[in-house]
């Protein structure tokens, strides 16, 4: 039938003007309306061809993402990012795994170490994703102004929500996402004043950046 069912029966004459008859036993008849009919074959029943299901085993898996961050820098410019992360499959919606990350900001470079926890919505080869990662980082300067000198750069706590879209194969998937990243790093540096001397700054910074990034697993 037009809507994927499958009679068997044998056919007879119909009573009823623009219906397939068929007789389902020795009690029971039914009539179809050629309207609801795909195809009609006479022999031995069909083999029915195997469906094919978007499942998952449980077992590890490698990802690797590359994006830019977009947000208010000192220089007017949007930051590189690339992470690299390792999980399990428990269940399509639970993926939890452990990874690392390079972000760049303003004036500083981070490498974060991280927890993630991410998982599919749908069970369909086209599927909305979530995560959610959390770690910690450590920071390197990266001195874009020379009227400052920087003694120390220190990470901090980074939390990085969000949601995207990802097609699976049977070997693998390619995924795209938006999330948002909240980065917390210390600075201490000198700073020429007008004087001609210098003033020394401690500074605590939380960077807000809304991420994207493209991957493969």
């Amino acid at each position: 039938l037009k809507n994927g069912n499958v009679i068997h029966g044998y056919e007879t004459l119909s009573p009823f003007k623009g219906y397939l008859t068929l007789d389902i036993d020795a009690f029971t008849q039914q009539h179809i309306p050629y309207k609801k009919i795909e195809h009609v074959h006479y022999g031995p029943p069909l083999v029915q061809p195997p469906v094919m299901k978007w499942g998952y085993d449980q077992t590890f898996f490698l990802s690797v993402a590359a994006g830019i961050q977009f947000g208010s820098t000192e220089s007017g410019n949007n930051r590189a990012a690339a992470s690299f992360f390792a999980g399990y499959i428990f269940h399509p919606k639970l993926q939890p795994g452990i990874g690392v990350s390079v972000e760049q900001y303003d004036p500083i470079l981070t490498t974060t170490f991280f927890a993630r926890v991410q998982g599919l919505l749908t069970n369909k080869p086209w599927s909305p994703y979530y995560f959610l990662e959390a770690g910690g980082s450590s920071a390197n300067t990266r001195n874009w102004d020379y009227s400052l000198q920087y003694h120390s750069a220190r990470g901090g706590f980074m939390l990085h929500p969000g949601l995207g879209i990802q097609r699976t194969f049977r070997n693998g998937a390619i995924f795209f996402g938006l999330g948002y990243r909240i980065q917390q790093a210390k600075l201490d540096y000198s700073v020429n004043d007008y004087w001609g001397g210098t003033l020394r700054v401690q500074e605590q910074l939380t960077y807000r950046r809304l991420s994207t990034m493209i991957g493969l697993t």
